[in-house]
């Protein structure tokens, strides 16, 4: 992920909509602002800033808006009632899954580049049934994986068949993977983590093994080309295993639960997520880690978190309605740190029936602004000082 500034055109003033908790101060700029059924229609599925800052991307299931200034213009329409559209990290590329003609079908898949690309099929193998269960995209479509069921149609039981594409349509290799796994993106695009049952395994973008590592892990990070990863074993939640191209590997513990793993796209660190609003800087090199606490004064758990750049680090944030933890998250906040721990930019969202999903972020290394979405709302925003 390549990352830099934000034109002067998306510098417009307008009113944020957003509540603001009384007792934290304000910090960082809010550079543009949108809501659902006002300026898009749906809810956000991801939300991307482009290499240069100047551009950004909004996806509902449903379609693709580009920024226009102070407005988002509409580029890109599913196809059918049932089709949905996938956009990439960072833009320049997305997927339309084209459903099939009859209920037990899967999808077609076409990718296009942004902003106006022509449609590109991607064509299942002899070997698949004709259709896949969903594609996977990796920073800016540099990497293009499409997922096809090899048993049945819903996908239920494995094999499946993991095929790697180039943009033009043409296959640039194919792992059958006799399980079932969740994929983690190299924040470059270049590689591809499967977490399954009995191992995690990395692949290149041609669909090369680069590494097998046995066990079963809960949340994994991976980043450099496959040559770094880190991974949270399910019998030991509060470990995190630094492996080196699919060397031994060092495990280090934590005082928390390991919630998330995060890797930049270059660099000696990690982000490790902990319980209650809790992080974890990680040096790769020495193992040792030091931690951070959100500035939030209200009770916070962290949802998503991503690195703007090597000393910027931006979380979203959910807060409970209460100590039970079950009634709710009617609020959250979006926080950008550094790595001294000192807010740069903090906006706080009313969330209603908050689910799963919200705030997410989104960022393009060093480009100097982050995305930042949740169900009705987008927002693009500048930490102070950059």
């Amino acid at each position: 992920m390549s990352r830099r500034a934000i034109l002067t055109i998306l510098l417009v003033p307008f009113v944020f909509p957003l509540h603001a908790q009384a007792q934290e101060r304000l910090t960082g700029t809010v550079v543009a602002s949108w809501q659902a059924s006002r300026d898009y229609r749906g809810a956000v599925t991801r939300a991307a800033v482009e290499e240069e800052g100047g551009t950004i991307y909004v996806a509902t299931r449903s379609g693709i808006y580009q920024s226009k200034g102070e407005r988002l213009e509409r580029i890109a329409d599913r196809s059918g009632d049932e089709g949905r559209v996938v956009l990439a990290p960072g833009g320049g590329l997305y997927a339309v899954l084209v459903p099939g003609t009859h209920a037990q079908t899967l999808f077609g898949v076409e990718v296009r580049t942004l902003p106006e690309g022509s449609a590109v099929p991607l064509r299942p193998m002899k070997e698949q049934p004709g259709g896949y269960l969903g594609v996977i995209l990796g920073f800016r479509g540099n990497l293009i994986v499409t997922v096809a069921p090899l048993r049945n149609w819903e996908g239920t039981e494995p094999p499946f068949l993991f095929t790697f594409w180039d943009r033009d349509g043409s296959p640039r290799g194919s792992v059958l993977v006799d399980d079932h796994v969740n994929p983690v993106v190299d924040p470059s695009g270049k590689s591809l983590l499967l977490l399954g049952r009995k191992s995690a395994s990395a692949y290149n973008g041609d669909g090369k093994l680069l590494w097998t590592r046995e066990g079963r892990y809960r949340s994994g990070a991976i980043s450099s080309g496959g040559s770094v990863a880190l991974l949270n074993p399910a019998k030991d939640i509060r470990q995190v295993v630094i492996v080196r191209s699919g060397g031994e590997g060092n495990a280090v513990t934590f005082p928390t639960p390991v919630h998330q793993l995060v890797l930049p796209t270059e660099g000696s660190g990690g982000l490790v997520i902990g319980d209650r609003g809790r992080y974890f800087q990680l040096d790769l090199t020495t193992s040792r880690f030091r931690e951070g606490r959100l500035p939030l004064r209200e009770r916070s758990y962290i949802f998503d978190a991503d690195y703007l750049d090597e000393k910027t680090f931006v979380f979203g944030v959910l807060h409970p309605a209460d100590e039970s933890l079950r009634k709710g998250w009617p609020r959250g906040t979006i926080v950008a740190v550094t790595s001294q721990g000192r807010a740069v930019f903090l906006r706080t969202f009313e969330l209603g029936d908050a689910i799963a999903g919200e705030p997410s972020i989104d960022t393009t290394w060093r480009s100097g602004v982050f995305v930042g979405f949740t169900r009705g709302t987008t927002i693009v925003g500048r930490p102070a000082n950059q």
